[in-house]
């Protein structure tokens, strides 16, 4: 198998690829020995869209991508609702299955699925296929270029099931390195003209920004400008820094803000719906005088038209920026804005709380789709970025916390890593308590609880007379804990929750911990869906 030993060592030494996720199979099991002998950590899941979730988690923690490994077919089917969140939150991922050669494909052979290639387009960056010696080196030589170069998100390699044999002569060449982007000097001036003519300069911070804080910040101090950031750009710029705004751009106080502002630097975001128009009650309107920087050209005026676009890495593009600092009452601005946005009506004082409890006794929170983590898009505030990131965003998954923390606490043992998930979500990847026990894992799993599919629940209230969310029945959470042979505690304040998660850090097993809605949130919220 020469092939699958010099992918696994260009894998290795040309991306610095080190961990894999995956579940073994009758048609990958060559691929698991194959990384196995090539020195990579492995790691099997409970199912593929866990090790798939995983992979997301270990990524948003450590910016650097692993491999997904699974079956073709139904093992790849499995896996493409997690490996879609990564496409759109932007997270690198290598995915790596096995496929029937083009001339075999719809015979009823085993996990034969037509055209594995034309799905993985529509969940992935680009999907290859080692087909040849030549070949092969091309499909080296782009996966490294897109992993160092371009967005991040999943790219999708096949190997033939009938063809490894015949590619014994495979060696892989290391290709010429592209060189940094080049952007106009006009395109520069005229976006640092716009800017240093601002009185009220506002910047928008993406997920793009997460590897450049410092150039971020400087930036930031020089326009002497409030920021703003989506979910993903969250911890970028520190809480306690004068100006730090936080909150979410789908907040009125924010939006506001944006509309009023006489010039805006978007560094690195999409202008999602997730992010820019959470509450769906109205349209998100253009802005003015808007700077976009961006790794994908094909970004700068989707959602959002540019006035000037620049398109590269945000590191390197915001260096160019030539801008003048002077006095524009940056941080009085920034608490003017944090003051209207603490008195918004979806902002609740009990689950800021909850949330700030979590992330003190914490480095690294993951969060699925619940009531808490749609309150987090605007309430939590972590200090460091890639400290808090959530399914809510994005393709918007259920299911992504337990098994995203997995990743995130295999990534880094050391650190206190927290799955917040919901009663509903955790059905999904309920099977993924065994892989964090099998692991060891000193991983704290906060259970939601309010016995039902709540936010749905708001959704059918708004609307009278269509379908009627169905009710759960109660789960006994405790004899969960005792089948999977983790352990369990149910706090009914925020003291004893402090003291679960203390205990929970400390322990060599992973810690179902059940937290009842009604004992922490007694004031109910207004219905952003009425």
């Amino acid at each position: 198998m020469r092939l699958l030993e010099n992918f696994t060592r260009f894998i290795r030494e040309e991306t610095g690829i080190d961990t894999v996720f995956g579940i073994p199979g009758i048609h990958n099991l060559d691929f698991f020995s194959a990384f196995q002998d090539a020195g990579f950590n492995v790691y099997t899941s409970a199912h593929e869209q866990g090790a798939a979730f995983m992979a997301d988690g270990y990524a948003r923690r450590t910016g650097h991508a692993a491999v997904c490994l699974v079956i073709d077919g139904p093992g790849f089917l499995n896996a493409a609702t997690a490996i879609a969140q990564a496409h759109a939150d932007s997270v690198p991922m290598l995915v790596v299955t096995p496929v029937h050669a083009e001339e075999q494909a719809v015979n009823g052979r085993l996990h034969e699925l037509a055209n594995q290639e034309l799905i993985a387009t529509q969940i992935c960056t680009k999907s290859y296929v080692l087909s040849s010696s030549d070949d092969c080196n091309n499909v080296f030589n782009d996966i490294a270029y897109r992993l160092s170069t371009c967005r991040p998100r999943p790219l999708h390699v096949q190997v033939p099931l009938d063809e490894t044999d015949a590619l014994t002569k495979t060696k892989f060449k290391p290709g010429v390195k592209t060189p940094p982007s080049q952007l106009s000097s006009g395109k520069i001036s005229a976006a640092s003209e716009l800017l240093n003519n601002a009185d009220k300069p506002l910047l928008i911070v993406g997920g793009g920004g997460i590897s450049a804080r410092q150039e971020v910040l400087k930036t930031a101090e020089l326009l002497d400008a409030p920021c703003i950031n989506t979910v993903n750009g969250k911890g970028i710029v520190p809480r306690d820094h004068a100006l730090h705004v936080g909150g979410s751009p789908s907040m009125p106080a924010i939006q506001e803000a944006l509309y009023n502002a006489d010039a805006i630097l978007a560094i690195g975001t999409e202008f999602g719906e997730t992010d820019f128009g959470f509450f769906l009650d109205s349209p998100f309107r253009q802005l003015n005088n808007l700077v976009r920087i961006d790794i994908d050209c094909n970004q700068l005026n989707k959602n959002q038209e540019s006035t000037v676009g620049l398109n590269g890495p945000v590191t390197e593009i915001l260096p160019k920026l030539e801008l003048q600092p002077r006095n524009r009452n940056g941080s009085d601005r920034a608490k003017a804005i944090k003051r209207a946005l603490l008195q918004d009506r979806y902002v609740s004082h009990e689950y800021r709380e909850f949330l700030a409890c979590l992330m003190s006794c914490s480095d690294v929170v993951v969060g699925d789709s619940c009531q808490p983590t749609y309150h987090a898009s605007w309430s939590i505030e972590p200090d460091e970025p890639r400290s808090y990131f959530h399914s809510v965003t994005g393709f918007g998954t259920l299911g992504y916390a337990l098994p995203a923390s997995i990743g995130a606490k295999l990534a880094n043992p050391n650190k206190r890593v927290v799955s917040l998930i919901g009663d509903g979500g955790l059905l999904y990847t309920l099977s993924e308590l065994h892989t964090a026990m099998r692991y060891r894992l000193a991983l704290p799993i906060v259970v939601w609880n309010n016995n039902g599919y709540d936010e749905i629940e708001k959704a059918t209230c708004a609307h009278p007379g269509k379908f009627s969310c169905p009710s759960m029945h109660a789960l006994e959470y405790q004899k969960i804990a005792q089948g999977f042979k983790v352990g369990y505690s149910a706090p009914t304040d925020l003291d004893e929750l402090q003291t679960s998660l203390s205990q929970a850090h400390r322990q060599t097993w992973p810690t179902l911990i059940q937290v009842n809605q009604a004992d922490f949130v007694k004031t109910e919220i207004g219905n952003w869906y009425a």
